[in-house]
């Protein structure tokens, strides 16, 4: 036997929908449609190049994230302590670093995200997520690197070394400490690793354990 809706449920949905702007029927048409649709893309030259979050790309960026937000947690703490030689080594580091950052930020205007379920892969949509989200905390993490390097050049460069006294280099490399905002990004970039090569089930238990704690 077929199943049909009560009359009173079909009224009801009928009355919605008469009771909606032009609007805002469009966007319930779209949000049915996205409930039947594993992604959404668009017609704009620009979407060609947008990359699914499972796609090999964004894995191997979200593994090279993982790792310079570790090293970051492991080595900035350790820049108060005067050692030259180490010190010099994380300069030399934080030049490859700045480097992939800086590439992070417009790559990120092409990188698919997963939303409530959608995978969204429209260039517009994606760069007004990043200019709402993590934009402002990428940009002035980048400037104060930036700001830090510049400044550590011109006390190396400083005649008579007047400007190399060490509570001022310990101040000049507090401010990577701002670095450590990007923590906020390691859980993020976990889940899109575990969600590409964990189950199902094993990555469900992962997230209700992480919540738990």
């Amino acid at each position: 036997e077929d199943l049909r809706m009560r009359p009173t449920w079909c009224h009801s949905v009928l009355q919605k929908r008469v009771n909606m702007s032009s609007k805002s029927r469009s966007t319930y048409n779209e949000d049915l449609a996205l409930r039947m649709n594993d992604s959404m893309r668009d017609k704009s030259f620009g979407s060609r190049w947008v990359s699914s979050p499972q796609s090999a790309v964004q894995m191997t960026w979200a593994l090279i994230s993982c790792l310079l937000i570790s090293w970051d947690l492991l080595t900035i703490p350790m820049e108060v302590f005067d050692d030259e030689d180490f010190t010099n080594f994380l300069r030399y580091v934080s030049f490859g670093s700045l480097s992939f950052w800086l590439l992070d930020m417009p790559l990120h205007f092409v990188f698919g995200v997963q939303r409530g379920g959608i995978v969204e892969l429209r260039p517009q949509v994606l760069c007004k997520v990043y200019l709402r989200t993590w934009f402002p905390v990428d940009f002035l993490i980048i400037s104060i690197d930036i700001a830090v390097i510049l400044m550590e050049a011109f006390v190396d460069r400083s005649v008579g070394g007047a400007l190399r006294s060490m509570r001022f280099l310990r101040s000049l490399r507090a401010l990577r400490l701002i670095r450590l905002l990007r923590v906020a990004k390691l859980q993020r970039e976990l889940s899109l690793l575990a969600n590409r090569f964990l189950s199902t089930y094993v990555f469900m238990v992962m997230r209700i354990v992480a919540a738990l704690m």
